[in-house]
């Protein structure tokens, strides 16, 4: 058998590399979903929480239509949580195969982004629950849209995907400052740059806040203005510690 050149058994070794990562991310996948499925109901009473203003207390808040939805529903919950859960094992399985030896600094630099990171997700989750989604909610289901005559039936799993996307989708914009911040810091981007497109960036913040968002103004002000104010707290970070000077 011949000999595998240095080259091959670079690339080999990359490949094995790669196997045992994603191998590690099923993994955390998996562990996730069975968090998820086991923490459903109490999440769920969570998600549903947000609805009871609209039917009252005492009447159930949603309904389910077929036999099969809560089943579908838990399993469908399961594996989106499952990945949602495992996702800080996801970035590190990443980071380690794509800067395999990093520095002191960049350990440091990786570390403060995670942990701005995870800052930011709890920000955008309280936020939404215990501010945009509830003025959304009050927004779509005033008597300019449903006449007081016609009531109100809740389906409950888009109702409760409609809680739990909102969260997800915002928690996501959310992490828009970290990817720039590392852009900054790989020299990917300049300050210079992003400074003169500015206008550009707004309109684009506010386009992703009018998607993860309600059709409503107020929740849309709610995520755009947030972002504004992060992209511009990036950029002073990165003037501090002269990121982006390229």
């Amino acid at each position: 058998m011949p000999e595998l050149s240095p080259v091959t058994q670079t690339i080999f070794d990359h490949l094995r590399e790669l196997k045992k990562r994603i191998i590690t991310s099923c993994f955390a996948v998996m562990i996730g979903a069975c968090i998820a499925y086991f923490l459903y109901i109490p999440i769920v009473h969570i998600l549903s929480d947000p609805f009871t203003h609209i039917v009252g207390q005492d009447k159930p808040i949603l309904y389910v239509t077929s036999v099969f939805e809560g089943f579908l529903t838990r399993i469908k919950f399961a594996f989106i949580g499952g990945i949602v859960v495992s996702f800080p094992v996801h970035m590190y399985q990443i980071i380690r195969f794509v800067f395999p030896a990093l520095s002191s600094k960049e350990r440091k630099i990786i570390g403060f982004c995670l942990l701005a990171s995870t800052f930011l997700a709890v920000f955008s989750l309280l936020l939404c629950y215990f501010l945009l989604i509830p003025i959304s909610m009050q927004f779509l289901i005033n008597s300019d849209f449903i006449p007081k005559n016609v009531g109100v039936l809740l389906h409950f799993n888009q109702n409760i995907f409609y809680v739990f996307n909102f969260l997800l989708y915002s928690m996501l914009a959310f992490q828009f400052p970290i990817v720039l911040e590392l852009m900054l810091y790989l020299n990917m981007v300049s300050r210079r740059t992003l400074l003169k497109s500015s206008r550009i960036i707004i309109v684009i913040i506010f386009i992703i806040a009018a998607i993860v968002t309600p059709p409503d103004w107020i929740s849309q002000l709610g995520v755009a203005i947030p972002m504004v104010f992060l992209f511009y707290l990036t950029l002073l970070i990165a003037k501090i510690f002269k990121f982006g000077e390229g």
